[in-house]
């Protein structure tokens, strides 16, 4: 919290970061029976994390979306290794934050395992999404792809799509005009 709040960036980026890192802590808190304070980041406290969320948070702070809608996570499957042993996928962090924000997840077809949706995508999501799901009717109006590290026997990929919707939509229960250009 002090590296965050001490760097130099702007307030609202700051604030961006922040709201991933207390979604975290919140849910680790509920997993592991303790208080915030006492919360230990374990693997999510790695320094890749870290540079995963504040370049996540800097890219919405630069394109300030005007709505981020997230479509379902896919959650994965197995076992994964972690610092309190073999856990079932989706992890208990995951979970938590799904429940917590009532996140449905993707339906899975069986071919895609491994740990799908981190903690950490997992609460950016959370943090970040005003709405989840698809929007509808929609056009594409730019694309941008990351690609993943881990190999598995499919693509390894997050897609952001910025999208035009021409109509008055109801989004999360608000009824929303967005911009019809880029």
């Amino acid at each position: 919290r002090a590296l965050i709040i001490n760097s130099p960036w702007e307030s609202p980026l700051k604030e961006k970061i922040l709201k991933v890192f207390v979604e975290l802590a919140e849910a680790e808190s509920i997993v592991h029976g303790k208080s915030i304070e006492e919360v230990h980041f374990h693997e999510i406290g790695l320094i890749d994390s870290l540079v995963d969320v504040v370049g996540v948070c800097t890219a919405v702070e630069y394109l300030d979306p005007k709505h981020i809608i997230s479509s379902f996570p896919p959650p994965g499957s197995g076992m994964i290794k972690t610092s309190h042993g073999f856990l079932p996928v989706p992890v208990p962090v995951v979970l938590e934050l799904a429940k917590k924000h009532n996140i449905q997840f993707s339906s899975p077809d069986g071919s895609m395992t491994g740990e799908l949706t981190t903690p950490t995508g997992m609460a950016l999501i959370a943090a970040l999404s005003n709405d989840y799901g698809y929007p509808g009717s929609f056009r594409l109006s730019s694309i941008g792809i990351g690609l993943g590290k881990k190999t598995f026997k499919h693509p390894n990929f997050l897609r952001v799509c910025e999208i035009q919707i021409s109509d008055n939509r109801s989004i999360n229960n608000e009824s929303v005009k967005l911009k019809s250009q880029s």
